[in-house]
């Protein structure tokens, strides 16, 4: 549960810094998301908490959906809400496809998506 809670605080945060920098510094997506990564890759958490490559990746898949057009990523209680979803997902693909291209970025895809569902249904 601890994992989650630092997974779900990590990808919130990054998630939040892109959109601030896309919002109020009027930065593009890539930027954004770039500096985002920059910015995370300096964090440091102790290794019994999480290990830095697992550090790094969620802070990366949160600036990947930070990058979602606003008219999906409203704000950051649509950033919570995603990264309540993906820092599930990260923990469920992370033993899969180690060493495989592309899984932050799909992670980052499949929970805005199923976010957009619920959110569109209810």
């Amino acid at each position: 549960m601890g994992l989650y809670f630092i997974n779900t605080l990590l990808l919130s945060l990054s998630c939040i810094c892109c959109l601030t920098l896309r919002s109020e510094l009027e930065l593009g997506a890539v930027t954004a998301a770039a500096l985002t990564g920059l910015l995370g890759s300096f964090l440091q958490l102790p290794g019994h908490i999480i290990d830095r490559d697992q550090l790094h990746a969620v802070v990366y898949t949160g600036a990947f959906v930070g990058m979602g057009t606003p008219a999906v990523l409203s704000g950051p209680a649509d950033a919570v809400g995603i990264s309540l979803l993906g820092a599930g997902i990260f923990l469920l693909f992370r033993p899969l496809g180690v060493g495989v291209g592309g899984k932050m970025g799909t992670i980052a895809f499949i929970s805005s998506l199923i976010f957009i569902v619920f959110r569109r249904t209810l």
